[in-house]
């Protein structure tokens, strides 16, 4: 996973709010890539999620897992952009 993937997808994400909602309230057992949706609602936005942010499906199910799991954190308070750059900055000097 480049990690200019996730700033790239918090940036789309100002676009939809459906999906960033839906990875907000994530708490699928399976993760992001593997969780089977039963909701209709819910099997579309991830679709669409799916579409509009692995538009050249190069992630495998850790590479997406990972991007999902940053972006969850984002939106959800945890770790601000600011953070995750200072970490990334930090993981790329070793």
């Amino acid at each position: 996973m480049d990690d200019s993937d996730v700033y790239k997808a918090l940036e789309t994400l100002r676009e939809y709010p459906a999906i960033t909602e839906y990875i907000k309230s994530f708490k699928g057992d399976e993760g992001f890539m593997y969780t089977t949706e039963t909701d209709p609602d819910r099997m579309a936005i991830k679709n669409q999620m799916e579409d509009v942010l692995d538009e050249h499906g190069y992630h495998s199910g850790a590479s997406w897992g990972c991007m999902m799991r940053d972006i969850q954190a984002v939106l959800t308070g945890v770790i601000t952009v600011e953070q995750l750059k200072e970490q990334d900055r930090i993981r790329l000097a070793f």
